[in-house]
């Protein structure tokens, strides 16, 4: 009994054609849009805003406590990818005033904390874009676009309080989507109500004392909890999307 091998195709020589069959096989490597910075924000469609994860992996926002020192707080925001700078007291919104060259100085590192703030009374505050995240400045609450509000109401987002005597006048944490960098303007939200921080942005941060505490200023986080991506920001710069990746033909 004769068994007949069935035999393979011969690979095409260099310069010799493929098939359609094999050119299907082929894997196409396409190439990953860049990220684009972008100086204003703006809620997508100016609609109803929403959570999207765009990508990004979870961080959960550490708890502080009322007793912590600079320095745990700043470990403790080291561990969760949030960096900080030290602030001298009386300067707690002066990112400059002990590293003037604060942007670089900013760090995550636990032995750079520990040589900066033991045995200092520096305050502290974060740098924002370096952290990726996006913080909502709000002075003005009553001023908030209903769309915002919502959006802040429903994400109940990690938020330090900034007044004892106003519990919406505050900082509010989101967590920068994945690919994207957001400047520190706000678009067509507006700014009545008060200000966005994104890349190199910064703010003030606990147990920082607060340069008008007379006047009920503070700052204590009131709430920790997961960050939330931007709920769906999209934005008003110079380009609103990434270019297409190529597509096979």
């Amino acid at each position: 009994m004769t068994t007949t091998i069935p035999r393979r195709s011969p690979t095409p020589s260099h310069g010799a054609r493929s098939s359609p069959t094999e050119k299907s096989r082929i894997p196409i490597r396409r190439r990953r849009p860049a990220p684009v910075v972008h100086d204003d924000v703006a809620a997508e469609g100016g609609g109803r805003l929403h959570d999207d994860s765009g990508g990004a992996t979870a961080r959960v926002f550490p708890e502080i406590n009322e007793e912590d020192d600079a320095l745990t707080v700043a470990l403790k925001l080291g561990a969760a990818g949030i960096a900080t700078v030290a602030t001298a007291p009386g300067s707690s919104k002066n990112p400059s005033s002990v590293d003037w060259d604060w942007t670089h100085a900013s760090t995550t590192n636990h032995h750079e904390l520990v040589a900066r703030h033991a045995g200092t009374n520096y305050g502290l505050g974060i740098h924002v874009g370096k952290s990726r995240l996006y913080v909502f400045d709000v002075d003005h609450p009553e001023n908030l676009p209903p769309v915002m509000a919502e959006a802040l109401k429903r994400d109940s987002p990690p938020f330090q309080s900034t007044r004892s005597n106003d519990r919406d006048h505050g900082h509010y944490f989101y967590q920068m989507p994945d690919g994207l960098t957001l400047g520190n303007g706000t678009g067509t939200l507006g700014g009545a109500w008060g200000e966005g921080r994104g890349q190199n942005g910064f703010v003030a941060f606990t147990p920082s004392h607060h340069e008008k505490a007379a006047e009920g200023g503070q700052y204590k986080v009131a709430r920790y909890r997961c960050l939330r991506v931007n709920f769906s920001l999209r934005c008003t710069g110079r380009r609103s999307t990434p270019p297409r990746p190529p597509t096979s033909r």
